[in-house]
C-alpha cells in the first residue's frame, strides 16, 4: 500500500459562486449622484434623492453616538444606496471599504420597529466603528502586507461573528427607542431551547448543527454582549478588543482577552449566561414536545370544508403546502418575510426572483396555486409585491408594492395579474393591508420616524381614518373577520394575538403564550394560530376568549415592554426615553457621482505570487462596475522581470475584460548557453451571464469569448515549444451551464440536476500550417440516492488536442497549465485525448457534533464511494497512438469541521484501488468551501 500526504488549502466555489463573482452591480439605467462631507459620501440613484438625504441625516446624527463606545472616530466611509432589491439588507465590507444598504422599509417585524434607514445607520455604522477600532495595534500588519484583504482576514481571526453582530444589535437597542433587543420575537428560538433544556454548546453555536435549528449568532451574540456589559461595565468589550488587536496571530486571542479582562474563562461565562437566562425566563409554564427533535414550523392555518390547510417546514426540507396531513405542493416561499393568503379556490403567495444579470436587482412576484387544477402559476412579472390578499369577491387581490421610487403602496390586481389600481400615501409607507370590503382596507402605516399606525383607507377616494395611536410595537399579520381585527403584537416579553373591535374601538388580548403566538385566523368562533414551542411552531386552536387591554398599555411608548424579562429588557438601566431625530434637510448639496470614483487607489495588495517576487495591487470603484489588477515582479524560475494588468468592466450586460502581460525570458539551451527574449501577450474578451430561478429550480448560464495575441522577439532557441521572432493569435470560447433543484440543508449534491463546463481554445502560429487547439468538456448528472439526502453523481470529462505534443501550448500568464486528473490514484500527463467516466454515490454517515477540546469540532461525516474509468489515446504522431485504460474504485471519507473555532475545514481520506497495477493508494487532503 502506498501512502501520500497531500495538503491542499484552496477556495472552492459552486458554479453560481463563479458566475456571481462579477455580477454585484445595479442596472445601468440608474443615474448616480452623491452627497459628500468630510465623514461620509452617500452614493445614490437620482430617483432616491429624498431617501439619500434621510440616510445622510441618520448617519450624521448617530455616527458620533455609535462610535463613542470604542472611543474611535472612524475614517470617512462610502455608503452606496442600492435601489432595486426586494430583500431588505445592508452590509459593511472591506476591499474596498464601504457600506451598502438595500433601500427598503420595515414592512415586517423581523428587523425591529425602527425606520429602516435609522436601523441601518445604527447597526451598520457600529460595524464601521468596530472595524476601525480593531484595526489598531499589531492588526495593522495585515493591512501593511495585504491591504484591506489582509486586514479583513485578521479582523475575523480576532473576533467571532457573533461579537460583531451581537454588539451591533446592542447598539440598535441602546441608541434608539426600539431595536431588536426590545422585541421578544428576536429571542424566541433561543428562549424555546433554553426553557426546554435543549441548550446548545458554544461550539455547536459556532459550527452550526445539521439536526438542530439553532438561534442566529445575532441573537446569542446580543445576549452575551449585553450580559458582559451588565456585569463588567460598558468598556469591557473595548478592553477585550485592545488585548486582541495586539495579538492577532493567536487564534484564541479573543477568549484569552476575555479571561485577562474579566478574570473568568469564556466557557464558564457562556454557561453562566445561559443559566441566568433560564432563571429569568422560567417564570411561566412552557410546553415541550416529544418526538424526533427535528425543528418543525407550522404557519398560516386556514379551514375549508372541514379540512385544515397550512404551511409546514421540517428542518432540512422545503416549505410544503399541506391539506390536513397530505402534502399538496413543495414551495420556494419565505412566509415570515411576506405573508400568504387563501380562499376557497387557491393559495396566494409571493416569491423573490433574481434579475437574469444584475444581482443588485430583484423581483418579488405573486404566485397562485389552484386547488382544483393543482397548478402553480406566476401571475405578475417585473414587480416587488408583498403580503398579497384576496378581495372579498375573489376576483382580484391586493399587495403591498415597492415602487421604483421606493414608495410602498397598495396595488390591486386582477387574478390574471393585470394592474387595476394603486393607493399611495406619499411620505407614509404602507406596511400591510387587509380588505374590509371591496372598497375599504385596514392597514398598518409607517410615519417618517418608522412608527406604525392602524388606519382605515378608502381605496376609491384615498381618504384615511386613524384607528390607533402611533407605536413602536411590532404589530403584524393583520386578519379581519367582520368587525374584529386580529394581529400579532409584542407585550410584556412575549408575542401574542390581540383583537381590535372596529365597532367598540376597544382592544383585548386573545392568547397567553410564553414565547410567541402568530398568524391568527378565526373560523366559526374558533381562533387558530401558531404557537412557538420547544421544537418549533405548532398549530393551536381554541374558542375565542379575549381579555381587555388598554390602548396605551399596548401601544404607548414602551408600556408594552416588561421590566425584568430578558426577551425585551435585558440591558441594565435601559432608557425608555424616545429619541428625537432631527428632520432631514431637503437642501443638502448633491453632485454627479463619477463612475471611476474609488478606482484611483488600491484597496488590497500583496508582495508574493505564483510567479515569484512581485507587487500586486487590486482596485475597484465604489459601484463595483470597474475592477483593475496591476502587477510587476521578477519570475522565480528565470529571475527576469514581468509587468502586466487586467481590467474588467461590468456596468452593462456583457462583462468586458482586457489584459496585457510583458515578460522577459532567459533559458539555458541544450549547449548550456543563455537564450534571452521577450514576450508580450494581450487579450480582450467578454462573458454574458444568465440567471434563472423559479420555485425550487435554479439555472445559470455563462457564455464567454476571448481573442488574444502573443508576440515573441528573436532568440536562438530551436524548439516548437517556444516561439522565435514570431507572433501567435488565439481565441477561446467557453460556457458554464447548470440547472438543478435547490439544495436542502443536509444535502451534499442536488437531488436533481445537470451541469456542464466547456472550453475550446484555438491557436494560430505564423510558421505552422496546422492550427493547435485544446478542447475540454466536463459534465455531471445528479440523481437521488436510495435514502433521503443520499445522492448519485455521474460525470464525464473529455479533453482533446492535436496528436503533436510538441505544439506550442498556450499558458495563462506563463504559469503551468492546470493538471486535470485521470481516474483517482493515477498521475496526470499530457496526452492527445482522454475521456473519463465517474460514478459516485454520496451519503451522510453521521451528524456527529463532537469536539476535541476547543481545537476541532466535527459536525458531519459523509462518504463518497466511486468508480472511475479513463480511456486515453497516447502518442506523439498520428500513426503512433497507444490506447490505454485506467480504472480505479474506492471511497472518500469527509470530516466537516470547525477548526480552532475559526476555520470551516473539511478533512478527507481517500482510498483508491488501481486495477491496472493492482495497487492500493491512500491520500489525505484538506479543503475549505466559501460561498
Amino acid at each position: 500500500m502506498k501512502f501520500f500526504l497531500i495538503f491542499l488549502y484552496f477556495f472552492s466555489y459552486s458554479l453560481f459562486g463563479q458566475v456571481s463573482l462579477h455580477l454585484n452591480q445595479s442596472t445601468p439605467e440608474n443615474e448616480w449622484e452623491e452627497i459628500k462631507s468630510s465623514d461620509f459620501k452617500v452614493v445614490f440613484p437620482k430617483k432616491l434623492k429624498e431617501d439619500a438625504q434621510k440616510a445622510y441625516t441618520f448617519l450624521e446624527y448617530f455616527a458620533p453616538k455609535v462610535s463613542s463606545t470604542y472611543n474611535v472616530k472612524p475614517s470617512p466611509i462610502y455608503l452606496v444606496l442600492r435601489p432595486d432589491m426586494a430583500t431588505p439588507n445592508g452590509f459593511v465590507t472591506l476591499g474596498p471599504r464601504r457600506t451598502e444598504w438595500y433601500d427598503h422599509q420595515s414592512i415586517t417585524p423581523m428587523v425591529g420597529s425602527l425606520h429602516w434607514l435609522q436601523s441601518l445607520a445604527v447597526h451598520e455604522y457600529r460595524h464601521i466603528a468596530q472595524y476601525d477600532f480593531l484595526s489598531q495595534g499589531n492588526t495593522k500588519v495585515g493591512y501593511y502586507l495585504f491591504g484591506e484583504f489582509g486586514l479583513n482576514l485578521l479582523l475575523h481571526l480576532i473576533a467571532p461573528s457573533w461579537f460583531f453582530e451581537g454588539d451591533a444589535v446592542y447598539a440598535e437597542t441602546i441608541f434608539t427607542d426600539a431595536g431588536r433587543g426590545r422585541s421578544p420575537r428576536f429571542s424566541a428560538r433561543l428562549k424555546a431551547l433554553v426553557l426546554s433544556d435543549q441548550i446548545p454548546s458554544y461550539d455547536e453555536l459556532l459550527a452550526g448543527h445539521y439536526l438542530k435549528t439553532l438561534p442566529s449568532y445575532y441573537t446569542y451574540g446580543y445576549f452575551l454582549i449585553t450580559r458582559a456589559r451588565n456585569i463588567y461595565g460598558e468598556s469591557v468589550w473595548k478592553s477585550i478588543g485592545e488585548y486582541a488587536y495586539e495579538r492577532p496571530w493567536n487564534f484564541y486571542t479573543f477568549y484569552n482577552g476575555f479571561k485577562s479582562v474579566t478574570g473568568v474563562e469564556f466557557k464558564e461565562f457562556y454557561n453562566e449566561s445561559i443559566q441566568e437566562l433560564k432563571e429569568k425566563w422560567s417564570d411561566k409554564a412552557f410546553e415541550t414536545q416529544e418526538g424526533t427533535g427535528l425543528y418543525v414550523q407550522n404557519l398560516y392555518p386556514y379551514k375549508l370544508n372541514n379540512h385544515l390547510y397550512y404551511l409546514e417546514k421540517i428542518d432540512g426540507h422545503y416549505w410544503k403546502l399541506k391539506k390536513d396531513d397530505h402534502v399538496i405542493s413543495e414551495l420556494n416561499i419565505s412566509p415570515k418575510s411576506s405573508k400568504p393568503d387563501y380562499n376557497k379556490d387557491g393559495f396566494l403567495f409571493s416569491q423573490t426572483t433574481p434579475h437574469f444579470r444584475y444581482l443588485f436587482k430583484e423581483e418579488q412576484n405573486i404566485f397562485y396555486y389552484d386547488f382544483k387544477t393543482k397548478k402553480l402559476t406566476q401571475i405578475t412579472n417585473g414587480r416587488k409585491l408583498y403580503h398579497p390578499q384576496f378581495s372579498p369577491s375573489g376576483n382580484s387581490f391586493l399587495a403591498i408594492e415597492k415602487t421604483n421610487e421606493n414608495d410602498f403602496q397598495i396595488s390591486l390586481f386582477s387574478m390574471a395579474g393585470d394592474h387595476l389600481h394603486s393607493v399611495l400615501l406619499k411620505g407614509n409607507p404602507i406596511a400591510e393591508a387587509v380588505f374590509k370590503d371591496e372598497s375599504t382596507v385596514i392597514a398598518s402605516v409607517l410615519d417618517d420616524n418608522g412608527l406604525k399606525t392602524i388606519m382605515k383607507i378608502n381605496l376609491i377616494d384615498k381618504s384615511i381614518t386613524p384607528l390607533s395611536i402611533a407605536t413602536r410595537n411590532n404589530i403584524y399579520n393583520l386578519f379581519l373577520e367582520k368587525e374584529d381585527l386580529f394581529f400579532e403584537a409584542d407585550y410584556q416579553g412575549a408575542v401574542n394575538i390581540f383583537k381590535y373591535s372596529l365597532a367598540t374601538k376597544k382592544y383585548s388580548r386573545c392568547t397567553n403564550e410564553v414565547i410567541m403566538a402568530q398568524t391568527p385566523y378565526l373560523k366559526e368562533g374558533k381562533l387558530f394560530y401558531s404557537s412557538t414551542q420547544s421544537n418549533g411552531d405548532f398549530l393551536k386552536s381554541s374558542p375565542l376568549s379575549c381579555l381587555p387591554v388598554e390602548e396605551q398599555e399596548l401601544f404607548g411608548a414602551n408600556n408594552y415592554i416588561s421590566q425584568t424579562n430578558p426577551s425585551d429588557h435585558y440591558i441594565k438601566d435601559l432608557t425608555y426615553k424616545p429619541i428625537e431625530i432631527p428632520h432631514h434637510s431637503k437642501n443638502l448639496k448633491t453632485q454627479k457621482h463619477s463612475s471611476l470614483s474609488g478606482l484611483d487607489k488600491p484597496h488590497s495588495w500583496s508582495f508574493f505570487g505564483g510567479r515569484g517576487l512581485m507587487i500586486q495591487g487590486d482596485f475597484q470603484n465604489n459601484l463595483g462596475t470597474s475592477q483593475l489588477n496591476l502587477y510587476t515582479g521578477v519570475s522565480a524560475e528565470e529571475s527576469t522581470p514581468f509587468i502586466g494588468g487586467e481590467y474588467l468592466y461590468s456596468g452593462y450586460y456583457p462583462i468586458l475584460y482586457l489584459s496585457t502581460d510583458y515578460l522577459d525570458r532567459n533559458l539555458q539551451s541544450n549547449k548550456g548557453e543563455s537564450v534571452k527574449w521577450s514576450e508580450l501577450k494581450s487579450s480582450i474578451g467578454f462573458f454574458t451571464p444568465y440567471l434563472y430561478s423559479k420555485n425550487l429550480i435554479t439555472s445559470q448560464l455563462l457564455v464567454g469569448a476571448e481573442v488574444g495575441h502573443i508576440n515573441i522577439t528573436k532568440n536562438a532557441y530551436r524548439s516548437d515549444y517556444y516561439l522565435n521572432d514570431e507572433s501567435l493569435d488565439f481565441y477561446r470560447i467557453s460556457s458554464q451551464f447548470s440547472i438543478n433543484k435547490n439544495l436542502r440543508k443536509r444535502e451534499i449534491i442536488p437531488k436533481w440536476g445537470i451541469s456542464n463546463e466547456l472550453t475550446y481554445t484555438h491557436i494560430n502560429q505564423d510558421d505552422t500550417s496546422t492550427a493547435n487547439y485544446n478542447f475540454r468538456s466536463e459534465s455531471s448528472l445528479y440523481f437521488p440516492g436510495f435514502k433521503d439526502e443520499h445522492g448519485i453523481q455521474l460525470s464525464h470529462t473529455i479533453e482533446q488536442r492535436p496528436n503533436k505534443l510538441n505544439y506550442y501550448k498556450l499558458q495563462e500568464n506563463y504559469t503551468s497549465n492546470i493538471h486535470y486528473t485521470f481516474s483517482r490514484g493515477y498521475d496526470f500527463e499530457v496526452v492527445p485525448r482522454f475521456q473519463k467516466y465517474s460514478f459516485e454515490y454520496i451519503m451522510n454517515l453521521n451528524f456527529i457534533s463532537w469536539n476535541f477540546y476547543d481545537w476541532i469540532f466535527i459536525n458531519r461525516v459523509f462518504l463518497k464511494s466511486f468508480v472511475d474509468h479513463t480511456h486515453i489515446e497516447k502518442g506523439n504522431y498520428e500513426e503512433d497512438i497507444d490506447f490505454l485504460y485506467l480504472n480505479s474504485q474506492g471511497a472518500e471519507l469527509y470530516f466537516e469541521t470547525n477548526t480552532l473555532r475559526k476555520l470551516p475545514l473539511t478533512y478527507g481520506l481517500r482510498y483508491s484501488h488501481l486495477q491496472e497495477t493492482d495497487d492500493d493508494k491512500v491520500e489525505v487532503f484538506l479543503t475549505t468551501t466559501f460561498y
